[in-house]
């Protein structure tokens, strides 16, 4: 006749079977709890190890290497301050700012006097000239580098290059026929903007993730309170002394995109460094 076990032995049967005590099974409860050497850690999985914190590779070694989230404005600012490539991408920035903003509010001015045009000729011949190399060189500049995926290392010294071809292009203004001078300006507005998107993409990958809107934000300022609005001041002024129109452009442009090619090459010197 068979014996039916206790309780105990129920509960062992409906454990997984490869749980459970080779035991268990037919026979009377005695010689079940008699055979089986069981414990009760047996029956429980040991507790696996929460899985590691995997934290991505930062883009540049700064000051902090952790993200922390509820930082201050004034904790991120020092930060930032502190990432030295960053802070001279910023110069560099506004520096050809300075050399763009300054030439762009009196070409139309220098076309009409210079090349003796009419003044509604000169603000359509430049802005005929302007527009395409403006659109042709962001598109260009961010095409080539999202086709040959640049690093940051290759998108510093793209800006720098691209800032250094523009000085040479600043002889244009000593240029006296109209039909030599329109096509350097419009390669000097293409090549001068093809670093734009290159800043941009810079100034995502030389900071932390959290600080990319700060990082951003703080580049607009700079760019227009050091380079937008005292451009066409320091302009202005060199062309109402006795510098003349030609080598008054010069100065400023040439003396902006080499500032820029400097700031930019500096910091790709200081990202190799650390």
């Amino acid at each position: 006749r068979r014996v039916h076990g206790t309780g105990t032995e129920g509960v062992g049967a409906s454990l997984p079977v490869r749980a459970s005590p080779p035991s268990v099974g037919t026979g009377t409860a005695r010689s079940n709890h008699a055979d089986s050497s069981v414990s009760f850690t047996d029956f429980v999985e040991p507790a696996k190890s929460p899985p590691e914190d995997v934290s991505t590779e930062m883009p540049f070694p700064v000051e902090h290497s952790s993200d922390e989230p509820d930082l201050s404005f004034c904790a991120r600012l020092t930060r930032l301050r502190k990432n030295i490539p960053y802070v001279l991408l910023l110069l560099g920035s506004a520096a050809g700012a300075l050399a763009v903003n300054g030439m762009a509010v009196f070409m139309a001015k220098f076309v009409e006097e210079f090349h003796g045009q009419a003044k509604d000729t000169a603000s359509v011949l430049v802005g005929v000239c302007v527009v395409p190399g403006v659109a042709v060189g962001i598109f260009l500049g961010g095409w080539v580098a999202k086709r040959l995926n640049w690093t940051v290392l290759q998108l510093l010294h793209g800006c720098a290059l691209s800032s250094f071809v523009t000085v040479a292009a600043a002889f244009m203004f000593f240029l006296r026929p109209l039909a030599a001078f329109l096509p350097v300006l419009v390669a000097a507005m293409l090549v001068d903007l093809f670093s734009e998107p290159l800043v941009a993409a810079l100034l995502l990958r030389l900071v932390l993730e959290s600080d990319g809107p700060l990082a951003v934000a703080l580049n607009n300022i700079v760019a227009r309170v050091l380079g937008s609005v005292p451009g066409p001041i320091i302009l202005g002024h060199l062309l109402d002394s006795s510098l003349g129109m030609s080598w008054s452009f010069f100065a400023v442009g040439a003396g902006g995109f080499g500032c820029a090619a400097l700031l930019f090459w500096m910091s790709a010197m200081w990202y190799r460094k650390r």
